[in-house]
């Protein structure tokens, strides 16, 4: 559960912040999902494989929707690179779903931020369709 000033996690810390995290000093244990997908963004087919994962970055979506618009040297351009790809599968993807009958709700949703002190509180109001890194994780 992730509330303003903490998060509250559904497994003991130590196996929701360790064995159940990627880390990005270690080799992490993971599920690999692959899909094809056709040039309608039909699926043609998926795998599902226990994996190991290393070299961990972990972004914000911020930073994801800034690579994404402004492809800045602090990244390697293979990393921009596949960010791109995921972004143009996506609304592929959504595209297709969408001339299937689905339905877009473009929702706004509240981020409420709490300093460490506790004396300052932020609101802010993110619609998932002005992010393309959102739309990547809803895809």
């Amino acid at each position: 559960v992730f509330l303003p000033e903490k998060s509250v996690p559904m497994f003991p810390t130590g196996l929701s912040r360790d064995h159940f995290s990627l880390q990005t000093d270690k080799k992490n244990y993971a599920l690999s999902y692959a899909v094809k997908l056709r040039e309608n963004g039909e699926i043609e087919d998926y795998s599902i494989s226990p994996s190991m994962v290393d070299k961990v970055r972990q972004i914000t979506y911020e930073e994801a929707d800034r690579i994404l618009s402004e492809a800045p040297e602090t990244l390697r351009s293979r990393e921009t690179e596949i960010l791109s790809e995921l972004y143009r599968l996506s609304l592929i993807r959504k595209q297709y779903r969408i001339d299937r009958g689905a339905v877009v709700l473009d929702i706004p949703k509240t981020e409420v931020s709490v300093s460490d002190n506790g004396d300052k509180i932020s609101v802010k109001m993110v619609r998932d369709s002005s992010s393309p890194s959102r739309t990547m994780v809803s895809e």
